[in-house]
């Protein structure tokens, strides 16, 4: 029997403000043996990791939805965490860190606007479809030209994230070696975008509990997210 997890988003109104994306070895540690020798357990193409810092949070509603937080990842509970805040993700020129935080305008010219935003995400598509478990895959760029590069974050709209470990251009075309390695398949013109979300656990919760302070001001400790594969 397939146990699937529930799959909580993470909250909008908790932002990381410093996000680092990484790939672990091949291997993850485990137990010790009696004898004292270390057992480890192998993961093909290594699993992902993500560190986050937090700033603090200033009005009472944003500290219970931290209050939550704080008991859900201490149960283990999987979230899609998004990577925004990082120098790893790719951002057209152009394109300003205000536009990024506060999203695109509609068109004040459409009688039905009012003022809300259009989430920033650019995106580019799978040029041929790809199994999972493979870690090269072609990517129509669009017009992007080559704005990716080694060291950036993309990852299916799906969710997942992967790290761009080589790349090379061939006109819009970009052939790019991932890690980790694709968890699903991918189907010829899946989406990809360039603000990846990771499905994900966290390592070491017991350094995200925080005491509220005098004030009601709250901030969560820094914190681990693992690579949660499902």
């Amino acid at each position: 029997m397939t146990i699937t997890p529930t799959v909580f988003t993470w909250p909008t109104a908790v932002v990381a403000v410093d996000q680092l994306f990484y790939v672990g070895g091949e291997a993850s540690e485990g137990l010790f043996t009696v004898g004292g020798v270390m057992d480890k357990s192998p993961e093909p193409g290594g699993r992902a990791f993500l560190d986050c810092g937090f700033n603090y949070m200033k009005d009472d509603q944003t500290g219970r939805i931290v209050s939550w937080l704080m008991s859900k990842v201490t149960n283990g509970n999987v979230f899609r965490m998004p990577i925004t805040r990082s120098l790893q993700i790719a951002t057209p020129p152009g394109v300003s860190i205000a536009t990024e935080v506060a999203g695109l305008p509609w068109d004040l010219s459409i009688p039905w606007d009012e003022g809300f935003r259009w989430a920033y995400e650019p995106v580019v598509a799978a040029d041929g479809a790809v199994l999972a478990g493979n870690g090269e895959i072609d990517i129509d760029v669009g017009d992007l030209g080559t704005l990716l590069q080694i060291g950036h974050v993309i990852g299916p709209a799906s969710g997942g994230a992967h790290l761009i470990d080589d790349i090379s251009y061939a006109g819009s075309i970009a052939t790019m070696k991932l890690t980790p390695p694709l968890r699903r398949d991918v189907a010829d013109g899946a989406v990809f975008t360039l603000r990846p979300e990771m499905f994900c656990t966290v390592d070491n919760p017991d350094s995200f509990r925080a005491m509220f302070q005098y004030g009601k001001f709250v901030k969560p400790g820094n914190i681990t997210f693992i690579e949660a594969i499902i």
